[in-house]
């Protein structure tokens, strides 16, 4: 059964991890990965998920405004790097990557997230019938316990209107909600959709507004 349907996974005694079901799993307090060293600088990861065209561009612009390094090409990069990997092989690199990159990067705006990467993963792993519970159990284990914590902030983009963009866009809601991520829908035009990001950003006190002027 594809695990992106109800988030059961069965286990033969052969799976290096075993979790009965993701409701069940959601319910647990898992302590986050990364401990913010002062409660009050909470830093500013900022990820955008969803299958849509515009996600990079929108990024950009909101990395652009509130002076953060972008995270982007992951993907593409790995793909230049490696020549003819398997499937499996290439989505451990790009996901290792991708972590790798954000760890690094302390704060940033990342066009791309883990659990966007998880969600290619489950499209590709079905629609080629590969046998490859080991990845997705291990993926799907580690992504729901450190993605609390790993991006502080989580905006969401609608699918476009192909019939990948909505089965990937089922597959990422679905980990928003059973990995309880609070996430902020962003719609409208490109400009639009910075516009509130940047906004919704400076609100909380993870941007600075720009406001401020020296008034002597």
């Amino acid at each position: 059964m594809h695990p992106s349907e109800d988030f059961t996974l069965n286990n033969d005694g052969t799976e290096p991890l075993f979790v009965q079901s993701w409701s069940e799993h959601k319910r647990r307090v898992i302590k986050p990965v990364l401990e913010w060293q002062d409660p009050e600088r909470v830093p500013c990861r900022v990820g955008f998920v969803g299958c849509n065209a515009s996600k990079a561009r929108v990024a950009q612009w909101v990395a652009d405004e509130i002076d953060l390094p972008l995270i982007h090409g992951v993907s593409k990069t790995i793909d230049r790097v490696n020549e003819e990997p398997s499937l499996i092989e290439r989505y451990n690199a790009i996901y290792l990557a991708q972590l790798y990159e954000e760890m690094k990067c302390g704060e940033f705006v990342a066009d791309n997230t883990t659990m966007d990467i998880l969600a290619n993963i489950w499209y590709d792993i079905e629609r080629k019938k590969l046998a490859a519970g080991m990845l997705t159990n291990i993926l799907a284990n580690f992504t729901a316990t450190i993605t609390s914590s790993q991006y502080t902030i989580v905006f969401y983009l609608p699918p476009g209107s192909t019939r990948k963009a909505k089965s990937l866009d089922k597959s990422i809601r679905r980990i928003l909600d059973n990995f309880m991520i609070d996430y902020v829908p962003l719609i409208g035009d490109d400009i639009i959709k910075t516009k509130i990001a940047v906004h919704y950003l400076e609100a909380i006190g993870m941007a600075d507004s720009g406001d401020e002027e020296d008034d002597e």
